[in-house]
């Protein structure tokens, strides 16, 4: 679908009412846009981010937060009606899914196609704000899949060429970890010590460690302060990381936007990118937004032109802005920067196997203390010679148990509704909540040209199509989480662990996988075996909307993030990947960020690796307010 725009917003095109002119024009001001700002204003550059969503202040948060009833992922940030995401309780409210049963209970079947629930947030500061703080880098075989493995394929780039960028971002960020950690290698020099393994994370590892269900758990290298580093303090354990932390001890992009900022940087929230112009010789000229800062109703028309231009967006957000930019400014009707036709595809995520149950009584685990996320994972699937079979796997022991921010309070409810009060609740809830087991893994994808993020005909609240997205889980991913679904079951089984009903744990049989798979085991409408037992997809990696390459028929981007189509064009971020592996992907997301800025700092601009800041350029358009 190409949008069409008013007569009005064709109008404010020909004489804009902002104007903001930059050596650099960065759209997005998350993990990776603002730490490549942050580098590019190091070399006295002249930086500008154009960011859809507003700019967060961490105490109004807080008690958004507190007094939010739900307690869900965004519960703490004010989410701009003009900057739409998918909603904690329903992301189909923003992702259009036409090939999903329109009857909610109608059996799943992943391999046609898997709802998609891919969160993310448009604010500065993005997604990273209610992230999990896990900095784990890839695997060198994530890189070389097709060579190691005869599955995916290989990035034009490998391990040894990121690995000096992982070291830079992870001493940046101020990562946590230690020779045990789940890593590449033992011999990754972090700048601070490891957190800690929660307790469950120990009495979890021990048992499965004791019953020869595996090796022990490992500690997980952290983007959170396990000492005061950086002028942030020391985690002190919260327990509300995932949504916010409210001392600042998980990194979140807010801390490089703002030291960009000081550099210089400006950063311009609530500006919605949605149209790039390209000149006649085939270059960016500029990048058209709604200013919703000047005017929350009307969104006038600015421009944004430089020399060069980063997409930093999001896999989602990017791909969507160089799709609606087609048709328009001498971009092809197909797109921005998208002759290969793979703008949009190769869509990957994560499955996910959740599985959650109380432990025995003379086995409290005292979840809810600490980082909610995971302090601890096992590390035993994320690379071999398996993945010539089914996906990697990262099983995690969540911290988080039942749910972050109200699994006692649920608690509570449940004990309430047996008729218990008084002390008889409170000894109800305390003990019910210390025996909470939630084992989550994560599994890889594989790219998937049909795995695609197109333009709907369905508009968003200013007009603009919302994406569309075809997702479906193969036969590789599928077998990977059959593998980690018996592994979950047979740790279940070993530790005596019962159903949320207080009932067994499903067999592991080919009957009982088919259930799991269609959703039976997590159906509202079959409450007698509704145990909260599901295959779900998205979460927590949405990556490979403009995927790298070595040959411009068959990737958008060069192993530096260049636009094959467009010289002065810059797509960063997991839009880039080729693979995703199991582990969390911001830090090889960053990585790549700050790659691409060294060679814009030093291929166009001439800029040797300095921190010494130079004079900001300024010039003026008639008749619009230059910024």
């Amino acid at each position: 679908m190409i949008p069409t725009y008013s007569d009005e917003i064709l109008s404010q095109e020909a004489n804009p009412s902002e104007h903001i002119e930059a050596d650099v024009i960065i759209v997005g001001a998350g993990v990776v846009g603002g730490l490549m700002a942050w580098r590019l204003s190091q070399q006295g550059l002249n930086v500008a981010i154009l960011e859809a969503g507003a700019q967060v202040d961490r105490v109004d948060a807080i008690k958004r937060y507190k007094n939010d009833l739900q307690k869900d992922a965004n519960s703490p940030y004010e989410m701009m009606p003009w900057a739409p995401i998918p909603k904690d309780s329903d992301p189909l409210s923003y992702y259009v899914q036409p090939k999903l049963p329109k009857d909610k209970h109608a059996p799943q079947e992943p391999k046609k196609q898997v709802a998609f629930d891919g969160y993310f947030m448009r604010l500065v500061g993005g997604t990273s704000w209610h992230w999990t703080g896990h900095a784990e880098r890839l695997f060198p075989n994530d890189f070389r899949m097709k060579d190691a493995y005869g599955v995916g394929k290989n990035w034009p780039i490998r391990y040894e060429d990121i690995e000096p960028y992982y070291r830079e971002v992870e001493d940046a960020w101020g990562v946590a970890g230690g020779p045990d950690c789940i890593a590449p290698s033992p011999d990754i020099k972090y700048p601070m010590p490891e957190v800690p393994r929660s307790y469950s994370d120990k009495v979890i590892g021990n048992e499965v460690a004791e019953n020869d269900l595996g090796p022990d758990s490992q500690p997980l290298p952290h983007c959170r302060n396990s000492v005061p580093r950086d002028g942030r303090p020391q985690c002190c354990g919260n327990s509300s990381c995932l949504p916010i932390c409210p001392i600042g001890a998980k990194y979140d992009a807010s801390v490089h936007v703002e030291k960009a900022k000081k550099l210089g940087t400006r950063v311009l929230p609530n500006r919605v990118a949605y149209q790039v112009a390209v000149d006649h010789q085939g270059k960016i000229s500029g990048i058209y937004y709604r200013n919703f800062d000047a005017d929350p109703e009307k969104g006038p028309v600015g421009l944004a032109t430089g020399t060069t231009y980063i997409l930093a967006a999001h896999a989602v957000e990017t791909a969507r802005l160089m799709l609606l930019s087609g048709g328009r400014y001498n971009v092809p009707q197909e797109g921005l920067a998208n002759s290969s036709d793979q703008v949009g595809r190769n869509l990957m995520g994560f499955a996910n196997i959740n599985t959650i149950g109380y432990m025995p009584e003379d086995k409290p685990l005292y979840p809810y203390r600490g980082p909610v996320s995971a302090t601890g994972a096992f590390g035993q699937w994320r690379d071999g010679d398996f993945r010539k079979d089914y996906a990697s796997i990262a099983p995690f022991i969540l911290n988080s148990a039942f749910k972050f921010g109200t699994g006692p309070l649920d608690q509570a409810e449940l004990g309430i509704n047996k008729g218990l009060w008084g002390k008889k609740l409170l000894n109800y809830v305390n003990s019910r909540t210390a025996h909470q087991f939630n084992l989550h893994s994560t599994i890889e994808m594989l790219p998937n040209p049909a795995n695609r993020v197109t333009l709907s005909s369905e508009a968003d609240a200013i007009g603009l199509p919302r994406p569309e997205v075809n997702f479906q889980l193969d036969d590789y991913t599928l077998q990977g989480c059959r593998e980690a679904w018996s592994w979950h079951l047979k740790v279940f089984d070993t530790l005596g662990v019962t159903t949320v009903l207080d009932t067994k744990m499903p067999t592991d049989t080919d009957n009982n996988w088919d259930a799991f798979v269609k959703g039976e085991f997590n159906d509202p409408a079959k409450p007698k075996q509704n145990y909260q037992l599901s295959l779900t997809s998205g979460d927590a990696v949405i990556a490979g909307t403009a995927c790298m390459g070595e040959n411009p028929e068959t990737a958008v981007v060069s192993a530096q993030c260049q636009s094959f189509d467009h010289n002065n064009l810059y797509i960063v971020g997991t839009v880039n990947y080729c693979s995703v592996g199991s582990a969390s992907p911001s830090l090889t997301a960053a990585a790549l960020g700050l790659r691409a800025a060294d060679r814009i700092a030093k291929q166009v601009f001439n800029k040797e690796t300095t921190t010494q800041i130079t004079g900001i350029k300024t010039k003026s358009l008639q008749g619009a307010q230059q910024i």
